[in-house]
């Protein structure tokens, strides 16, 4: 008995792949269409999709690792605001945190051209080179936005964010940071413009924070008379005096480029081969589908 199910179970099967086969090729010529239709709107769609491009830039830690010191000049140091801790807070860090952060990207806008680069940007003439803006939302002529709408700085961090690309190597501490934009030009320059102020920026608020402390240790000097405590006075200053002459000689003060923001030659986006070689499968998958689900569905109608 149960060879008998089982033959009738195989051929059931059998029947049902043939049928099948043969609903396929009945309608192969609604297959083709669909499949047709499938790519050629991939090849539009890969024709007519905003183009993006990605400049990448390789990072270093610039800083020195942090200075111990003995516990009466790290008590001293926490009152003049100096953290001698080994387990603070990276230079790195710190700088990813940063170039994150929203007051930094409003001291980018503060620089010509990036909030119309980012919020008004319509397509890049490969030709001339040139940034063609939406003339809807920005006048590049008379430089204003249309109907005075300029863009908030909030708006305008969103897409910020979605540009900006930045992470870190666990073990090298390598940072790599990108920025994307549909022009290629502007993305190697707003990389470069990232880069050199988290640069200047961490410059000038170790340099004010050195000088207070200073300020603060001179004035310790002078009033301590314990020699054990001139001693640690004397070895803070001297930290930051050369924490001084780090921030003013050094170029690269946190970041340190290996290499250097590029302009790109090769689009990031669309890939259009990838695109119409997924849409021709998407095609396939779809108009079998179709097909079958329509005769299966046509059939139980008939049947009731």
């Amino acid at each position: 008995m149960s060879d008998t199910n089982s033959y009738q179970n195989e051929y059931h099967d059998e029947i049902n792949l043939k049928e099948l086969l043969k609903v396929l090729l009945d309608n192969k010529k609604i297959i083709f269409i669909l499949i047709f239709l499938s790519s050629i709107s991939s090849i539009v769609f890969s024709l007519v999709a905003e183009e993006k491009w990605v400049s990448t830039s390789l990072l270093t830690s610039a800083s020195e690792t942090g200075v111990g010191g003995s516990s009466q000049a790290g008590g001293i140091a926490a009152i003049a605001g100096i953290n001698l801790s080994k387990n603070a807070t990276s230079p790195t860090s710190k700088a990813m945190a940063t170039i994150k952060s929203r007051d930094f990207f409003s001291h980018l806008l503060s620089f010509d051209g990036v909030l119309e680069n980012i919020m008004a940007f319509q397509s890049y003439d490969k030709s001339s080179q040139k940034t063609i803006f939406n003339s809807d939302i920005y006048n590049l002529e008379s430089k204003v936005w249309v109907n005075g709408l300029k863009p908030t700085d909030l708006q305008a961090y969103t897409l910020y964010r979605g540009m900006l690309g930045i992470s870190s190597e666990k073990i090298t501490n390598f940072i790599t940071i990108t920025v994307e934009h549909g022009s290629p030009i502007f993305a190697e320059q707003f990389l470069s413009l990232i880069i050199r102020e988290v640069n200047e920026l961490s410059r000038q608020r170790d340099l004010n924070q050195s000088k207070e402390s200073l300020n603060y240790l001179y004035s310790q000097l002078e009033t301590v008379v314990q020699s054990d405590v001139q001693l640690a006075v004397s070895q803070l200053i001297e930290t930051q005096l050369k924490k001084q002459m780090m921030a003013k000689v050094k170029k690269n003060y946190i970041l340190q480029p290996i290499d250097t923001p590029f302009i790109p030659e090769l689009r990031h986006s669309p890939k259009r081969t990838q695109l119409v070689i997924i849409g021709t499968l998407m095609g396939i998958v779809f108009s079998i589908m179709f097909v079958i689900i329509r005769y299966y569905l046509l059939k139980s109608f008939d049947q009731h």
